[in-house]
């Protein structure tokens, strides 16, 4: 019979052993996670830089002709206020004048104000691509795309401003961290429980060798040595 402190060394070995290959193996998985989520969320930001410049084009291009009008806000306002409607990820779609004024709000009350929000936004190291007189611009909560509405002759007749919530990339990339977590942590587990039961079957002769070696230790020369 194997000793009391030879088994529990055994076993120490086997449970430091498997303890140290989990940990190791939670740290590499740890690391392609970071790599993984960085990754997730340049792609997730550039995308949504990209879809903030196409919308705010589209709504640029739409409202060129409108600009030209004698009463601009009476076509701008209704188009701001579907574009909302239609894009509920949006959080703000503004056409301004060359001075600046708004000329199309969701809220007509607004029209022919400054838009002051603008004073809050900085400019955004932005990593989707926009041609030099377009801007990508940040303030704690927005981001936002600023596009000039040209003439069809290039003369700028104004710019619209159309912004996102910057929070919904954070619960963009929050949803899809709980799934990866989630299966992190199973795969953690299963891992454990493989590792055990590899160094369990890995040192299983060892087992057989200190059983033989206690038995010729107590001259049972005889008994041949059989692996269990």
């Amino acid at each position: 019979m194997v000793p009391a402190h030879r088994q529990r060394r055994l076993i120490g070995m086997k449970v430091l052993f498997s303890t140290v290959t989990v940990v190791m193996m939670g740290l590499t998985m740890a690391g392609v996670l970071l790599i993984a989520e960085r990754n997730g969320r340049r792609v997730l930001q550039q995308e949504m830089e990209t879809r903030l410049l196409l919308e705010a084009r589209h709504l640029a291009l739409l409202s060129s002709d409108a600009l030209l009008a004698d009463f601009p806000e009476l076509t701008l306002c209704p188009v701001v206020r579907e574009m909302l409607q239609r894009q509920s990820d949006l959080a703000l779609a503004v056409v301004l004048d060359h001075d600046g004024r708004i000329q199309g709000h969701p809220d007509v009350r607004r029209l022919g104000e400054e838009l002051s929000l603008l004073g809050s936004f900085t400019e955004h190291a932005t990593l989707a691509a926009h041609a030099p007189d377009e801007q990508v611009l940040a303030s704690d909560q927005l981001l936002a795309a600023r596009v000039p509405a040209r003439h069809p002759g290039g003369q700028v007749l104004g710019s619209v401003v159309v912004a996102r919530d910057r929070r919904a990339l954070d619960r963009m990339l929050g949803a899809g961290r709980a799934q990866v977590f989630a299966v992190a942590a199973v795969m953690v587990v299963m891992g454990l429980l493989l590792t055990l039961l590899a160094v369990h079957r890995l040192l299983a002769p060892l087992d057989t060798l200190r059983a033989g070696l206690a038995r010729s230790g107590r001259g049972e020369l005889q008994t041949p040595h059989r692996r269990r």
